[in-house]
């Protein structure tokens, strides 16, 4: 999706343990840690945010790598996991969805969805719902360094043109030279 966001796209083993979720809601994946200081492994809990439309027959996670921020300072478990280990076809533990950050689709109000780098994932399954609601408009406001950077910026984009009523705004705080040519 963009140089440091994978987006994987899930699908339970047995069809039949598919759980609809609504936009904004994440699943919680149990990621195999090794305990270096006791010699042991063990497991975190991390949450990561449905990306993709609430109508997909498939669960997208977009997942940001975090490298360790400082020497001698580990590289996030659950991001390096999965971007270092996993591989098309490998099973997963993971539950849900959950969550209550989630759009309300009873509303006719306009929506404003803001967010910033990889934080833009379940704001891009609202988009995605909120593009099958004819007459209620939104606007997608996105910030990140650059867009080397910007995931999922051709999806938006594209939602947006879907009908009238929805609009997007991108901010880079350091804009590449490509970015400024482009004017994005």
């Amino acid at each position: 999706e963009s140089a440091v966001i994978t987006s994987f796209h899930l699908e339970p083993v047995n069809p039949q343990d598919w759980r609809d979720f609504q936009p904004g809601q994440f699943l919680v994946f149990r990621i195999p840690v090794a305990r270096e200081a006791a010699g042991e492994s063990g497991y975190a809990l991390r949450n990561y945010s449905v990306s993709c439309s609430p109508d997909s027959t498939r669960y997208r996670i977009s997942v940001k790598r975090e490298a360790a921020p400082a020497p001698g300072l580990p590289d996030g478990a659950g991001s390096c996991f999965l971007h270092d280990r996993i591989e098309v076809g490998d099973v997963l533990q993971a539950e849900g969805p959950r969550g209550d950050f989630v759009l309300d689709k009873g509303s006719d109000r306009p929506v404003v969805l803001l967010s910033g780098g990889v934080g833009l994932t379940p704001m891009v399954s609202m988009l995605h719902a909120l593009a099958s609601i004819p007459d209620r408009r939104a606007v997608f406001i996105h910030a990140c360094e650059n867009g080397g950077v910007h995931a999922l910026r051709d999806e938006v984009t594209g939602l947006v043109t879907t009908r009238p009523g929805l609009t997007a705004h991108y901010c880079y705080r350091f804009p590449s030279e490509r970015d400024k040519a482009e004017q994005r």
